[in-house]
């Protein structure tokens, strides 16, 4: 990045003078500036030791502390990002120990807003996309729970609602009581159609987040191979409700 200098002159055996700076701070910048002291004694190079130190006042009354260097009869600090955090008057005092060797003063210029306007719409404010994003992030963790059983890859705990309530568990639970005996049916319609329903919450929540839809048709995938291993045969029907239900067998 370009560092625009400004030099003040100040002597010794003078009173220290405050300087107007040019228009060349402006908002959003880091270190684009650097504001140095040329200090002479008596018309001559001076001799001065000591910690450079600058004290950049903001338009919100907030002080900036800045660290500088001396090199020679010259000192100088280069605005760090909060000095142009705040548009409006600063004013910059520059001190070798406890002398202070130059002042000045300036503007911050505002170089954009937080609402950018692009041919045709608005950008929406920083802020605005963060709580998209984050909205966005939830609903899809969401989705992944009420599919899979996870968020971000983690098993849910059990305070969460889609603990042993999501698509995954169920379509495993029909798969395991498909050997079962008496009221295997009965087992085999009630979790396919927990499944199902568990299917239905994950899409509802990857329709919100589109970027969850893939994770929403696996866990479909599941419960439906997970029935169709459960039940291999006829008698499984789907109602006008999306519930499934067994025929009864008849000696027909």
């Amino acid at each position: 990045m370009a560092v625009f200098e400004k030099w003040l002159k100040n002597d010794l055996k003078k009173p220290v003078t405050v300087e107007r700076l040019g228009g060349n701070i402006f908002s959003r910048d880091i270190g684009a500036n650097r504001i140095g002291v040329i200090i002479t004694d008596d018309g001559a190079e001076a001799s001065i030791t000591g910690d450079v130190t600058g004290y950049v006042i903001r338009a919100d009354g907030e002080t900036v502390i800045v660290s500088g260097t001396l090199d020679g009869n010259r000192a100088s600090i280069i605005l760090p990002a909060e000095c142009y955090a705040i548009v409006g008057i600063i004013s910059i005092v520059i001190k070798v120990g406890s002398t202070t060797v130059g002042a000045c003063t300036g503007h911050v210029y505002q170089t954009s807003t937080d609402a950018i306007v692009d041919p045709g719409q608005v950008i929406p404010s920083v802020e605005e996309l963060l709580e998209k994003i984050s909205i966005l992030n939830s609903e899809i963790g969401d989705a992944e729970a009420w599919a899979v059983g996870q968020r971000g890859g983690v098993d849910v705990g059990e305070d969460d609602p889609a603990y042993q309530n999501n698509a995954k568990y169920y379509a495993q639970k029909t798969a395991e009581d498909r050997t079962s005996t008496s009221g295997a049916s009965q087992a085999v319609q009630q979790y396919a159609n927990a499944a199902a329903r568990s299917a239905e919450q994950a899409a509802g929540s990857a329709s919100a987040a589109g970027m969850a839809q893939e994770a929403a048709e696996k866990a479909e995938a599941d419960v439906l191979a997970a029935i169709v291993a459960a039940q291999g045969n006829d008698l499984l029907r789907m109602d006008e409700n999306g519930d499934f239900y067994i025929l009864e067998e008849t000696d027909d």
